[in-house]
């Protein structure tokens, strides 16, 4: 479903009924949690819970969290029926196959955003004397955002969206009172924290005050990956014509169809991208074969991109016999795109080009150590972005009287925290709810956090604090982590990693420190 995350949209549902009832259905267990609350709140979906018109998302891609989650009554047919009396049953949700997966996940979710409603809810009393805290109606955001709560939106810091609420909350007898939450989702408490930013790194660089930063940065990329592409020739992993004289920008951006083809490689995919074998020393293509025999027997000619040079007179043969040429099935035809698949990549990581350019990217003088020493260059840029971007530390400012009227602002980064156990066994004495007490960080408790960072000696600093080479993953993804430090205190844990292709910008993961936590709660 493209749109918000189905805890979202679960946590939507919850915040319109009183906290009493949401505990009661969690004490009553799994079957009530179906048989009562998925009906009852996929009512309050319809009802209450307010989508934005023109969205991509429409009310019925909602309502799909909902399918098929109830309890189904039907009568046993009474040939069946051992009394020969039809019999009424009562039958629960499959936990088999697909559809079991399905069931399961929704009910993880529906109690992360119970949790999270429960959470918000205390928020709203405690942080902003909400006297009744159930919704009256709450506003889903996104790729566009209903009328009524369009002018929180906000734009402000290259963001078209600096208010990053998921949902906007309305409580019951508040006409005028807005609640903002962007949410985030744990199965358990002991799980690691979700992050509260996933981007592309250039999203941090935008704007013009970043023009030079990222001259910089495309520079060091293009002398980087594109020495590498120089290496991999010189030690005989891949072959390009000429390529040991070309320049190294031309090696890390010359992939035109022209440039690709000359090396019968495929013509959408840089030279840095070849997922091929580091054995394969040359790859076939149409200029290694005779066109006239190819067209003979009907060969398209781009299925000759990509071959590995081991079954070369193989397929001569087969051409000179005027036979059609059947692929063999070499794990590096067409650079192994099609063969060394999720699980092929992880097991080939040592000799493929993708793994290579990883181990590199793993060593401590690697590109990434480049990328921290501009971002260091540039500190006072990045790390104010980084701080708009992740914490939004002046959206309280943004919600003035000038821009919104006599209105009643609250924003806080909630996680819900909960799941449920017992696997086939859920719908018996061994199957249980595990809900937890979700998180809330209140954005007035972030601005003082950050105050006391601003005690701190010193300057921000970017500050590599590992580095890791992931086998467990489709490609192998090469990782480092840093932290955003002033004096003794860490602001942000963070990620940086080349997930798929090495072209574009890797991506940025950040997650909010304990340090920064307790500081908040006085601890620090």
């Amino acid at each position: 479903m493209a749109g918000p995350e189905p805890s979202e949209i679960y946590a939507a549902a919850a915040l319109c009924f009183h906290e009493k009832y949401l505990d009661d259905v969690v004490q009553g267990g799994i079957v009530k949690l179906i048989e009562d609350f998925f009906p009852e709140a996929e009512d309050e979906i319809k009802k209450n819970v307010i989508f934005p018109s023109g969205s991509k998302m429409t009310k019925q891609d909602l309502l799909t969290l909902f399918k098929d989650i109830n309890v189904i009554e039907d009568v046993l047919p009474q040939n069946v029926s051992p009394s020969g009396i039809g019999l009424k049953m009562r039958m629960l949700p499959s936990l088999e196959g697909t559809e079991g997966k399905r069931v399961t996940e929704a009910l993880k979710n529906m109690i992360v955003g119970i949790s999270a409603a429960k959470a918000i809810k205390g928020w709203m009393k405690s942080e902003h004397g909400v006297q009744n805290a159930v919704a009256d109606k709450v506003y889903l955001t996104g790729d566009k955002w209903p009328k009524m709560v369009e002018p929180l939106k906000v734009s402000a810091y290259g963001f078209n969206a600096y208010n990053s609420s998921d949902f906007i909350i309305r409580p019951v007898g508040m006409k005028n009172a807005y609640f903002g939450v962007s949410l985030k989702k744990k199965f358990s408490t002991a799980a690691a924290d979700p992050t509260i930013i996933n981007k592309a790194f250039d999203t941090l660089i935008e704007g013009e005050e970043f023009k030079t930063t990222r001259m910089k940065l495309q520079q060091v990329r293009e002398k980087y990956f594109g020495g590498l592409v120089k290496d991999a020739i010189s030690e005989g992993h891949i072959h390009i014509k000429g390529g040991s004289s070309k320049s190294k920008a031309f090696l890390f951006g010359g992939h035109k169809p022209k440039d690709r083809t000359d090396n019968n490689m495929a013509k959408d995919r840089s030279f840095i991208d070849t997922k091929g074998s580091m054995k394969m020393k040359e790859i076939l293509g149409p200029k290694d074969f005779d066109l006239k025999a190819v067209k003979k027997n009907k060969l398209p000619v781009e299925k000759l991109y990509g071959l590995a040079a081991d079954d070369k007179l193989t397929y001569l043969k087969m051409l000179q016999d005027g036979k059609k040429i059947t692929v063999t099935k070499s794990p590096w035809n067409y650079y192994g795109d099609k063969a060394l698949n999720r699980s092929g990549l992880a097991k080939y990581k040592n000799v493929t080009m993708r793994g290579w350019v990883n181990k590199q990217l793993g060593k401590p003088d690697s590109l990434y150590k480049e990328f921290m020493d501009v971002m260091n260059e540039n500190k006072d840029l990045f790390v104010e972005k980084l701080i708009q971007v992740a914490l939004k530390k002046d959206l309280p400012d943004l919600m003035n009287y000038d821009r919104m009227g006599d209105m009643t602002f609250g924003f806080a980064l909630v996680t819900g925290i909960g799941g449920v156990s017992g696997g086939k066994n859920l719908y018996t004495d061994k199957g249980k709810i595990n809900l937890e007490e979700g998180k809330v960080l209140d954005i007035m408790d972030v601005r003082v956090g950050l105050s006391k960072m601003d005690q701190e000696a010193g300057d921000y600093k970017f500050k590599i604090v590992g580095d890791e080479i992931d086998g467990n993953e489709d490609d192998g993804p090469a990782k480092v982590y840093f932290d955003l430090v002033k004096g003794s205190k860490t602001l942000l844990n963070m990620e940086l990693r080349y997930k798929g292709q090495f072209m574009p910008q890797p991506q940025f993961f950040a997650t909010i420190s304990k340090d920064f936590i307790n500081l908040i709660k006085g601890k620090g």
